[in-house]
């Protein structure tokens, strides 16, 4: 069977499917390959404490969660990345909301 994109030939890939732990750490591994180094892969719905979420730490520990959204999470692909590249940097979202 033929892949419906080649390795390292996406720039941005979107992920919100299956919510579950294993559901998000398999739509990672599979699209990890084909983003381009430099490239950005988006999560929706991991949000503290989530099934997503877990999936996402289970996969790597390098991601930026986006303030204002709803656990919207961005991982960039390192532009000198191997397979077994993933650094161990976190940041936490913060409320950027005045009082």
């Amino acid at each position: 069977m033929n892949a419906i994109h080649d390795d390292e030939s996406i720039d941005l890939a979107f992920i919100d499917g299956d919510h579950s732990e294993d559901g998000i750490y398999g739509d990672l591994v599979a699209v990890y390959p084909k983003v381009k180094k430099g490239g950005v892969i988006l999560c929706h719905d991991c949000v503290h404490g989530s099934d997503a979420l877990r999936g996402l730490l289970k996969f790597t520990k390098e991601f930026e969660t986006i303030p204002g959204t709803h656990g919207m999470v961005k991982i960039i692909k390192p532009k000198d990345a191997n397979e077994a590249d993933q650094s161990v940097v976190i940041e936490e979202e913060t409320d950027t909301s005045s009082s």
